[in-house]
């Protein structure tokens, strides 16, 4: 693993400060969600996941694949039942 160099690291600890700060000094809005934005949010969130799932299982299918050309072992298609 390669080491953050100085630079970078300042770089996030300001970040991470000016994230907090921003925070803490919010203050209430005293409004509401209305119901399109609701499901605005709930639709990204939903997106997010679906993608985030399609992601890691392109991912692992290649790791899969990478392990099994180390084994020797060639690297299934597809599952399948047992061999007539």
């Amino acid at each position: 693993m390669r080491k953050i160099s100085g630079n970078l690291m300042q770089i996030a600890t300001l970040a991470y400060v000016v994230v907090i700060a921003t925070l803490s000094f919010a203050k209430p809005a005293h409004a509401y969600i209305d119901p399109g934005t609701g499901t605005l949010i709930v639709q990204s969130l939903i997106g997010g996941a679906a993608a985030a799932v399609t992601v890691g299982s392109v991912y692992l299918a290649k790791i899969r694949s990478f392990i099994s050309r180390l084994i020797g072992r060639e690297p299934s298609e597809g599952r399948s039942g047992p061999q007539e």
